[in-house]
Parts: C-alpha cells; structure tokens; sequence
C-alpha cells in the first residue's frame, strides 16, 4: 500500500460507525461498536482502520468501550491493537451527537490518542 510515513503526526479520519445496542434497566445498556474508516486521507495516504468494541453506555450519555482495532500502518506483525474509548453523547432533537476519546496504546511507543465525532439519528 506504500509509503505510510507521514509528514504530520494529526491525520484526517473518515468512516461509518455500527451501534448495536442492547438495553440493560437501570440506565445501564450494552454496547457492541464495529466501524470502518480510512485515516490519512490529509496527507493522500489513505491507511484502512477496522475497530470493534465491547461497552456500556450509562443514561443514553456517557459511553466507555474496549476491544481490537486492525490498522494497515503497521508492519504486518503489529497491525492489531487494543482500543479504549470513553465519550459522551449530546442530545439535540432527532439527531445526537457523540463525542468520543480514543486511545490505541502501543508497546513500541506509537500510542495514538485521537477525538472523533459525527451524527446518529
């Protein structure tokens, strides 16, 4: 797929997300989070990402997931990662708006720590 060495470290991040939820009472609902995006595409270098998360989410707000995350970016040995993420969602109307934290930790001190947002209806 290329060179994947970048110029900047902040990278543009394009994708869909899957939200499947399961309601648990009590305000407390299970999550499983899959999504696909494609981040590079600032620096013409586009590099696929596939994640999938375990979580829960608390009051339809507060949302804290794990799980694996595959990146092509990586020497063929290291492209699969744990993720963590931990977000909050906003209610406007129809539409809410999730606002999420990730952080990919790596043992060779590659770590990536990144914010996305988008729009569920």
């Amino acid at each position: 797929m290329g060179d994947r060495t970048f110029t900047s470290p902040h990278l543009l991040m394009m994708g869909y997300e899957l939200i499947q939820e399961v309601p648990g009472g009590e305000g407390l609902d299970v999550l499983m989070v899959s999504s696909v995006s494609v981040s590079g595409l600032n620096q013409s270098k586009p590099v696929p990402v596939f994640n999938l998360l375990l979580g829960v989410e608390r009051s339809d707000a507060l949302q804290l997931g794990i799980g694996p995350s595959v990146s092509w970016s990586m020497p063929a040995d290291e492209s699969l990662h744990m993720i963590l993420t931990a977000g909050w969602v906003v209610s406007n109307g129809a539409l809410d708006v999730p606002l999420n934290l990730s952080w990919i930790p790596d043992i060779n001190n590659r770590d990536c720590l990144f914010a996305t947002t988008g729009v569920t209806f």
